[in-house]
């Protein structure tokens, strides 16, 4: 499948943008539908530098060859506990082979089971509403856990200890 990514230089946001640089975000799923918050995250995370690519089970010849060539900094992943065997196994293998890429888990599944979403190959989750969290995620990534390790929304372990991060208001 070829992408074409497109990174604004010169946006009206650009003040707000990463200082730790622009990331290369994929964003994987199995399902078939159009999940609206996929492409909400791609829309919202584009103005302020950061490119961002959907990857669809469906559509890809080799879920991992793809991810591999695009090489993203983040993966995520929007949990619901029926398709929590989809994305965990691709996020741990990917870590494998990267283990410089942040992967991150977020949806319905880890907000309300968020240590269940932390885990060996999964460095983080985002609870509840995440479009302020994932955005923070992207622009203060620097390659290590402690970077996200205090964004609101965010879950981590350090060590064998969760640590979850108080929620941010609801967006209105």
């Amino acid at each position: 499948m070829n992408r074409t990514v497109i990174v604004p230089t010169n946006s009206p946001v650009s003040s707000l943008r990463s200082s730790t640089g622009v990331k290369k975000v994929a964003l994987i799923q199995n399902i078939s539908e159009q999940l609206f918050a996929y492409m909400h995250f791609s829309s919202y995370l584009k103005p302020y530098g950061h490119s961002c690519e959907v990857f669809l089970e469906n559509y890809e010849n080799d879920m991992m060859t793809a991810l591999k060539e695009y090489d993203p900094d983040i993966i995520g992943f929007q949990c619901l506990t029926g398709n929590l065997h989809f994305g965990e196994p691709i996020l741990r293998e990917y870590k494998k082979y990267n283990p410089n890429c942040l992967t991150v888990m977020g949806g319905a599944h880890p907000t309300y089971i968020p240590s269940v979403a932390c885990k060996e190959g999964i460095d983080a989750a985002v609870t509840g509403e995440a479009e302020g969290a994932f955005l923070d995620i992207c622009n203060q990534w620097d390659g290590k856990l402690d970077s996200i390790r205090k964004i609101e929304n965010v879950c981590t372990y350090d060590g064998d200890k969760l640590i979850k991060n108080p929620e941010r208001n609801v967006v209105n």
